[in-house]
């Protein structure tokens, strides 16, 4: 490995993803830009990841690999934080993979424009795609240089933005922010603070992430109490905005509010009692601020409907 001063730390939270990990690990051994480390941190896999894992550290001199006790995702990139060397940092999810330069291009970003962040765009894959027919770098490549504010704004307008993977950042940004225990939406509640730390963020059009559709995930499951997280988490942004960036707090809010009312969608399919309370409870929020949403030049023509249907008590018909 290279002088720190270049070295990126590679942070691959590893947990039940035999199938995926060699794909993911050959990806970033793959890459252009050859200074950097990998930690692997199995977190309590029960199938083959632990024995794969040992397998590259003892064949790699820049991977590691820490074993610990089921935590979840956050504790798992927090343990990859406290133990990286690298001046900087980015983060893979192990059943995703990366497009061979995507660590070269993100470094000449932070270097080039001298922002402590960049970002690039992602890919959906799974397995029907042949990893090795990775699309070309974009000719056209769109490099946008954002403040703190501007970036808040982005992640406002597109919320899939948030999310940790695909990014390079330097590691100091994360001296007092860690992702939060227990939550799966833990990129919601970092990346704003992140953001604002940074001050500067370059934003890239190229796909260099490939994004896995196979398997299990708490997002792309049917209702789970768990994607509640994402109510809290966009109230955080809610405050967070109202306390950093007042012009953006009325976006927030709207953000807010329709995510309620999208969660609505899911609580009114199910039977259990907790779930219908959850549901009541929301409704009334929604219906106390009626005219707020209805009035907002945030709120999209078919989330006003939706909540007109609340309104007219019509929103269980309709979605259940």
């Amino acid at each position: 490995m290279k002088s720190t001063e270049s070295l990126i730390s590679v942070v691959v939270p590893v947990y039940m993803v035999e199938k995926y990990l060699n794909r993911c690990i050959d990806s970033i051994l793959g890459q252009t830009y050859n200074s950097f480390e990998i930690i692997l941190i199995n977190d309590g896999s029960r199938d083959d990841s632990p024995e794969i894992c040992n397998k590259y550290a003892s064949k790699y001199e820049n991977i590691s690999v820490i074993h610990q006790k089921n935590a979840g995702l956050s504790a798992a990139r927090n343990s990859g934080i406290n133990a990286a060397k690298g001046k900087y940092i980015t983060f893979i999810d192990s059943d995703d993979y990366i497009h061979e330069k995507l660590l070269e291009i993100l470094y000449s970003y932070v270097c080039n424009y001298n922002v402590p962040v960049s970002m690039c765009s992602y890919l959906r894959v799974n397995d029907t795609v042949d990893r090795r027919k990775m699309p070309l770098i974009s000719e056209d490549n769109i490099l946008t240089v954002l403040d703190d504010k501007e970036a808040m704004d982005m992640l406002l307008e597109e919320q899939t933005t948030c999310v940790a993977w695909g990014k390079l950042y330097e590691l100091e940004l994360f001296n007092d922010v860690r992702f939060p225990d227990g939550k799966i939406m833990e990129d919601m509640f970092t990346t704003p603070k992140i953001f604002k730390k940074s001050k500067r963020v370059a934003v890239s059009n190229q796909q260099l992430y490939f994004y896995n559709q196979e398997g299990d995930s708490i997002t792309r499951s049917d209702f789970n109490l768990k994607k509640i997280d994402m109510i809290e988490a966009t109230y955080f942004w809610k405050e967070f905005t109202e306390k950093y960036y007042p012009s953006l707090s009325e976006k927030a809010y709207v953000h807010y509010l329709i995510t309620v009312v999208n969660m609505c969608q899911l609580l009114v399919k199910s039977n259990d009692e907790e779930v219908k309370l959850l549901y009541e409870n929301y409704t009334t929020e929604i219906l106390k601020n009626f005219k707020y949403i209805i009035d907002s030049a945030y709120v999209r023509r078919n989330d006003k409907v939706k909540v007109i249907l609340m309104k007219i008590k019509l929103f269980k018909t309709i979605y259940r």
